[in-house]
């Protein structure tokens, strides 16, 4: 491609500018290079990688990195690319862009951390013991402002109760506490904003923990955003870490449902007495497990030192997990009628789906799951011979000998037909086994009849139910939509199409191979896709007993 003309009445970084807000990158990768100063100021005292970190471009942020813009670079309000790129992902969450740009910056960061570290002689132990004690700060300081709202909670307890004073002063004094409620409400917010930073940080510390124990010496040498996503966890990482940022993550859902409850005060859509109990009661268990969890950091920080957290708790190789996943699984699957090319298929399925991050997760979590059996019949396509009769996701009971495969949620089976007529039949069994365990895995999680989200989290439920909606409209207005998509939206009930929309994912990844699907997914359902890796993929992970 031929590299652009820069107008006479334009400075190059003038032309650069106008490029990265409306142009392609493809056409000024040479401008760039050329480029005497990447660091200089263009607009409102920022930089281009400041701009395009703001602005959300994934292409400029890596290439620039890479050419070598500093990310630690102020700009006038005293932020760095790391603050930046968190600011971008608070500001617009669940956008996947927004996620690239900031693991992107965070492996720079790391990486200079550790350039920089290693020039005074720390070693790669005491790498991660520095950041957790940013991180253990920051826990205390979410807890010590728990423990003070939970004070304030208990002095206005403590007065007289409404019961021994006139209805007229009680509702005087309800009336008059809007200010105080507002306060709280503000506190409440503050907190949950401090967690999510926490948790950001420690995202950040996952992966620098990984590279620093992998030695390698440039995160950005084998850069692919695409393979990278859904955050897969190396067994490198010490299990202690990962748990911690679910640990985390429940606690901010704690502090949204006390937001909630106050909401509900506010409206008077319930008794101000008994909610403010209930609030008590909620921030006090929270305020229990941000003990719990600063407690956990000590313990792991002291490990660390010792050196013997990264090297004693943690299989040797990935193949060694992968083998015991895979075994489990297998020691979990019955087969009739079968001949050992059968189990050879089988086998090759599974290890199949655990080199793909949006399918080894099914199989880290159901590989330790009590009483999960998978029945595969190799004699027939249909499952006729392992059950003869069910009640389908649309509560319908249907004939086994009518369907290629179904999960059985109460009983805890997956029937299989495994003799397929395809032109690929180890694939159309990967892509049947792949949906099945993602219905499983959504039942046994989340504990909500097969839904991908729990009972009472009405933020979950809204989002999902939005990318059922934009879906079906999708559809009606004629635009791309894959097979299996289409595919749900044709269930009659409402509860069927819940089920299955989610699994739809790892059945297209199946289908079509990591890459193209992650391609068309992002095309057609970013909303779909992004669900699936940040609320299913995460909390399969943290339930897992594997890292």
């Amino acid at each position: 491609m031929s590299e652009p003309q820069v107008p006479a009445d334009l400075e190059v970084e003038e032309f650069l500018l106008v490029q990265l807000v409306s142009g392609s990158l493809d056409t000024c990768l040479g401008l760039l290079e050329q480029l005497g100063d990447l660091d200089a100021k263009v607009c409102s005292q920022r930089s281009l990688l400041q701009l395009a970190i703001s602005l959300g471009k994934v292409d400029w942020v890596c290439a620039l990195l890479l050419l070598g813009a500093d990310p630690s670079l102020q700009d006038k309000d005293g932020r760095d690319a790391l603050v930046l790129a968190e600011d971008g992902c608070q500001k617009y969450p669940n956008v996947p862009e927004r996620d690239k740009i900031l693991w992107l910056v965070q492996l720079i960061h790391a990486r200079e951390r550790r350039r920089r570290l290693g020039e005074v002689g720390l070693n790669s132990t005491e790498v991660p013991a520095v950041q957790l004690q940013k991180m253990a700060a920051d826990i205390s300081a979410c807890q010590f402002q728990l423990e003070t709202l939970l004070r304030s909670l208990h002095e206005r307890d403590s007065g007289v109760s409404s019961e021994d004073v006139p209805q007229e002063s009680t509702q005087s004094e309800v009336a008059g506490s809007g200010e105080e409620d507002s306060t709280i409400v503000s506190d409440l917010w503050r907190m949950s904003s401090d967690i999510n930073i926490s948790k950001l940080h420690l995202e950040a510390l996952l992966r620098s923990f990984r590279k620093v124990n992998m030695g390698q010496s440039s995160p950005l040498d084998s850069l692919d955003c695409n393979v990278n996503r859904g955050g897969e966890v190396d067994p490198t990482i010490p299990p202690a870490l990962q748990k911690t940022s679910a640990d985390i993550s429940s606690c901010k859902l704690g502090i949204e449902k006390l937001l909630k409850s106050l909401n509900e005060m506010k409206s008077g859509q319930s008794s101000r007495d008994v909610l403010m109990r209930n609030l008590e009661t909620s921030v006090t268990r929270t305020a229990e497990e941000f003990s719990s969890l600063e407690q956990k950091f000590t313990e792991f920080r002291q490990e660390l030192r010792a050196g013997t957290t990264a090297k004693s708790s943690v299989p040797k190789s990935l193949p060694e997990i992968r083998e015991l996943c895979v075994g489990a699984m297998l020691e979990k699957t019955h087969l009739t009628r079968w001949s050992e090319g059968d189990l050879a298929q089988l086998r090759a399925v599974y290890e199949e789906m655990y080199q793909s991050p949006w399918m080894s997760c099914l199989i880290k979590y159901l590989h330790s799951q009590e009483g999960v059996k998978v029945m595969v019949d190799f004699e027939s396509q249909f499952i006729g011979n392992l059950v003869r009769r069910f009640i389908n996701h649309d509560g319908v009971e249907c004939e086994g000998s009518q369907y290629y495969s179904f999960p059985e949620f109460g009983a805890r089976r997956i029937y299989v037909g495994g003799k397929k007529n395809d032109d690929d039949p180890q694939k159309s069994l990967l892509c049947h086994i792949a949906s099945l365990f993602a219905r499983m895995s959504m039942f046994l999680a989340f504990g909500n009849d097969g839904r991908p989200y729990h009972v009472g989290d009405v933020g979950r439920r809204r989002q999902y139910e939005a990318i059922l909606v934009e879906a079906k409209q999708r559809r009606r207005s004629g635009l791309e939509l894959d097979e299996e998509i289409v595919y749900c939206l044709k269930m009659k009930t409402e509860r069927a199409r819940e089920i299955y929309m989610v699994a739809a994912v790892p059945w297209v990844i199946a289908y079509h191979g990591v890459r193209y699907a992650i391609e068309m997914l992002e095309e057609q359902m970013p909303s779909l896709l992004n669900f699936y890796e940040h609320q299913v993929m995460r909390l399969l992970l943290s339930q897992s007993k594997v890292s």
